[in-house]
């Protein structure tokens, strides 16, 4: 069945005091775009996830939100870099000797110093949390499949009763043609008659034999037949498991490209009007199947 490229998911997880929550939004892309928001202390893990993502989802723009607390004890660990506090404390000793001005110092003003206090995460918890970002993620894949796949549903209900209005168009165009083939044909003749000088002497068989090629410049039985088959090939593939939109999105341009060659062929006003409503339909599902995986 197909999937819709939009939808939500959250997802969380609570395991050994760490809480964890992932929310993902999905929007129409033509392909398969994935930003990660995770806090800075795991942002080392943002290519794994993303990998994880790819091997689910095939398009759209993925925005996954990771959001990390500890319910125990803070998870980072501060430590100072003190062979850097050393060498601060001698620069600050070595002006103060050579100013003779007493310099102070206060606690906010270490905290401007670069690289002066790291914030690590002990490596026991790191992989710990890595594991839960991985299972609290694919839950929320999860969701956001079932979300998209409910979506989906309902886009293909829409598709079949679409595409039946477009088949019935399509049947009411080939009736017309039926009927009105023939006379088209001795009308054509009529005016071809009129318009060469001498009709008289002119060889009925070959009269009939070039009304009968310009004839055929209008005849629109190959496009039915290609745009019946195409509609076909539409329905079936909206009961494919896989990613279908861009083939979808590519028979609904073979369609209306056929649906044109019978405009610029047909000279007849019947015809022409059945065209418009089911160039109407079309590019209403074409609007539709950009939601499409």
């Amino acid at each position: 069945m197909i999937s819709s490229m939009t939808g939500f998911s959250r997802y969380e997880l609570i395991e050994k005091g760490f809480h964890v929550v992932v929310e993902v939004r999905s929007l129409n892309n033509r392909f398969l775009d994935i930003f990660v928001r995770i806090p800075h202390r795991f942002s080392e893990l943002e290519n794994k996830l993303k990998n994880i993502i790819q091997n689910q989802i095939c398009r759209g723009k993925i925005d996954v939100t990771i959001i990390i607390n500890s319910l125990d004890e803070p998870i980072e660990r501060v430590s100072v870099n003190l062979p850097l506090a050393r060498q601060y404390f001698e620069a600050f000793r070595t002006l103060e000797e050579r100013l003779g001005v007493p310099i102070s110092i206060k606690p906010e003003d270490l905290l401007k110093i670069e690289n002066l206090f790291d914030h690590s995460v002990p490596e026991e918890q790191f992989i710990f949390v890595d594991k839960l970002i991985q299972k609290t993620l694919k839950g929320a894949l999860r969701e956001l499949k079932k979300h998209r796949s409910e979506e989906g549903r309902n886009l293909a209900v829409d598709f079949r009763q679409r595409l039946n209005a477009v088949s019935n168009l399509l049947k009411i165009i080939r009736k017309i043609f039926k009927i009105r083939h023939k006379d088209d044909f001795n009308q054509l003749k009529n005016r071809i008659s009129k318009v060469l000088e001498d009709v008289d002497r002119i060889d009925p068989q070959r009269l009939e034999t070039e009304a009968a090629i310009m004839a055929e410049k209008f005849d629109i039985s190959e496009e039915i037949v290609r745009i019946d088959s195409h509609l076909k090939m539409f329905r079936k593939s909206l009961s494919s498991n896989s990613s279908v939109g861009r083939r979808l999105d590519f028979i609904l341009q073979e369609i209306y490209r056929e649906v044109n060659t019978i405009s610029a062929k047909s000279n007849n006003v019947l015809i022409s009007q059945e065209v418009v409503r089911m160039k109407e339909e079309i590019d209403r599902l074409r609007e539709q199947v950009r939601n499409i995986e």
